[in-house]
């Protein structure tokens, strides 16, 4: 596939991509990392990370 352009590769990668999670799943995995951050911070840790949306 040399002879592709990168972004003709990539359209073609997006149209052979399966999904493995539902966007419902990422949302609920976000939202327990998010409780674990502020129950650590409220624990005491300085600087707890932050869940990017």
């Amino acid at each position: 596939m040399n002879h592709l352009s990168d972004l003709e590769k990539r359209a073609l990668l997006a149209e052979r991509l399966t999904s493995r999670i539902t966007m419902t799943t990422i949302h609920r995995n976000r939202d327990g990392l998010n409780r674990l951050f502020k129950a650590a911070g409220a624990l005491g840790c300085n600087t707890p990370p932050v869940a990017l949306s």
